[in-house]
Formats: structure tokens, sequence, C-alpha cells
């Protein structure tokens, strides 16, 4: 309950303009929201899913960390354990395949501006939330920071387009609709590599 904002209280909030930030992910917890488990999942090897959740064989950086959002970040969320697991047996092995994903993961993922750029969000993103953020007061200063972004957006934007064989941005153009998702373009490239070792084996 000491997260609890009342119904007035959040509709001040909203009318000041205190709306959810876009960056926010879905199903983060709103004000005057209380959650309540009614149930808890455990895997067929006993264990939960609490805090550890199901971790992944590949996995993509984030600026979202299990510690300041989703249920882990709860005061009271429930603590992870684990159960007498259900009788099962594994049809394969997976580890070498596994393994061989990963490198080719890793290979593409140093060469690619897409992952280059995530990850330069998510340094942008951390810097924001562990920093005082300072706003000059020099109107040239600021004139030169907006310039300075709006720089970095089109030749970010740009290359995004020449990567995917489209017209650039020009100069006095409107700003073009980038709908790219890295993410799942490269988890498309894990599963056609899965498919295609299978095929080798």
């Amino acid at each position: 309950m000491g997260r609890f904002i009342s119904p007035t209280d959040k509709l001040k909030i909203r009318a000041a303009g205190a709306t959810k930030d876009q960056d926010t992910p879905v199903g983060a917890p709103e004000f005057g929201q209380i959650n309540v488990t009614i149930a808890k999942f455990y895997r067929i090897n006993g264990s939960s899913t609490q805090h550890k959740g199901v971790h992944p064989d590949i996995e993509f950086p984030t600026q979202f960390t299990a510690d300041k959002y989703g249920e882990s970040s709860e005061p009271a969320a429930l603590p992870w354990d684990q159960i007498k697991s259900t009788n099962y047996s594994k049809i394969a092995d997976l580890t070498s395949i596994k393994n061989k994903l990963k490198e080719l993961h890793d290979a593409r993922m140093k060469n690619s501006d897409e992952y280059k750029f995530l990850l330069e969000d998510i340094a942008e993103f951390q810097k924001m939330q562990n920093e005082v953020t300072e706003i000059s007061l020099s109107e040239a200063q600021l004139k030169k920071e907006r310039e300075d972004n709006k720089t970095k957006n089109r030749n970010r934007i740009n290359r995004l387009l020449e990567l995917h064989n489209m017209p650039l941005w020009k100069e006095g153009e409107p700003q073009p609709k980038v709908e790219f998702d890295f993410i799942l373009d490269e988890s498309l490239n894990i599963v056609k590599d899965f498919v295609n070792l299978l095929a080798k084996k």
C-alpha cells in the first residue's frame, strides 16, 4: 500500500501533464494500481519463475533491468523457490547447437550498426537515470545542442534507410517513418540459423 495513490491524486497528476512515459514497458505498474498474486508458476524441473524468469539462450541487452521494472521490483514480490520436479525425459541435447547459434549471433553483432545504435541508446538511457540533467541557460548553447541532436538523428535514420535499401532522408523533406525492428529481425536470423543447423544434422 506504500505505493498507492488515490484516484483523485492520479487525476491531478494527469491533468498536470505527468502521463506515463513512452519508454515505460507495457504492463509496468501505474499510479493507484495494486498487484495481487493469485497463482505461482513452476517449470517441469520444479523451479519457479519468480525473479529469475526463464533465462534465454541468447540474450539481447536492455535498458529495463528486473530490479527496477516488473514484478521483481515490487517490495513484496514472492521469492524464487523450487518444488519436486515432474517426471520427464529430454528428447535431445541442444548444447552444441545453442553454442553455434550464439557464435553466429555474436559474429553478426560485431558488424551491426543497428546493434551499435541499441547499445548507444541503452548507455544514454542509463546516463539519464544516474545523472542530474543539466540544461544550459545560454541560447546559443541550446541551439547548438538541438542542431547536434538533429544531425545525429538524421545520420542514424539515413543509415537505417541505407541498410534497408530505401531512399535517404534529404534536407527539407519531412522525416520518414522508420519502423524497423532490429531485435525481431535478428531473432528471425537466429531461427533461420537453427533451421539450417538442424538440416545439416
